[in-house]
């Protein structure tokens, strides 16, 4: 399916959505800041680009791709990086082999197909230097079918958010070991930006329980 058309609307008219991703990215640039050597960095569907403008603010060398070309222009207007980002999707990455230090997949990967993901990591581990470094947040363990919907019209049944699969701890290994060495994995709770007291409840219940939001991976290139 194609889901070009939600991803316009969700990076245009529904743009103000991106700020809740704001706290994860934030806790990914913490991460960022404790590794050594990096220096050129390709955040892979940048949204609205608040990573790519932090990591600038702390001199890296910062490309980017999006596969919304109204999205590059509104991101080179909000944060002024006007070099380095292009229309392009994470299987066919429009820049040369061997050009960055570290790549990052922030809530991207679970949108793709089993094919999409393996042509995906193909294409990263391309593009990154010897060594080379893969952050990738996705959600924890998901059930695909609790937010299937059904469309009235067609009566074709999606992922609401379009995602495709689902990562846990016995297939981890599984979907990035043909190019990549997994150093880290790190379950994560919900990181809202203003949670009420229902929220901060939640939240409680779920350190409790164990009942984790998402995964953050870090991942080397063989």
């Amino acid at each position: 399916m194609d889901y070009s058309k939600t991803w316009l609307y969700h990076q245009t008219d529904n743009r103000g959505h991106l700020i809740d991703a704001q706290k994860r990215l934030s806790f990914v640039l913490k991460k960022i800041a404790r590794l050594t050597n990096i220096k050129d960095v390709i955040d892979l569907g940048f949204g609205d680009g608040f990573l790519l403008k932090e990591l600038a603010k702390k001199n890296y060398s910062v490309y980017g791709i999006d596969f919304v070309e109204e999205n590059i222009s509104l991101t080179k207007e909000s944060t002024g990086l006007t070099d380095n980002l292009k229309f392009g999707s994470v299987t066919d990455i429009p820049f040369n082999e061997n050009l960055f230090d570290l790549a990052i997949a922030t809530e991207m990967f679970e949108h793709l197909t089993e094919d999409d993901l393996e042509k995906g990591l193909t294409e990263i581990h391309r593009v990154l230097r010897k060594n080379g470094l893969l952050i990738v947040t996705v959600p924890y363990n998901e059930n695909l079918s609790k937010k299937t919907v059904c469309c009235p019209n067609c009566e074709c049944k999606f992922h609401l958010w379009g995602h495709q699969q689902s990562f846990n701890d016995s297939n981890l290994e599984t979907k990035f070991s043909k190019h990549f060495t997994i150093v880290k994995v790190q379950k994560l709770f919900p990181m809202g930006l203003n949670l009420n007291i229902f929220g901060y409840a939640d939240l409680l219940m779920r350190r409790v329980f164990k009942k984790y939001k998402g995964y953050y991976i870090l991942l080397q290139a063989k």
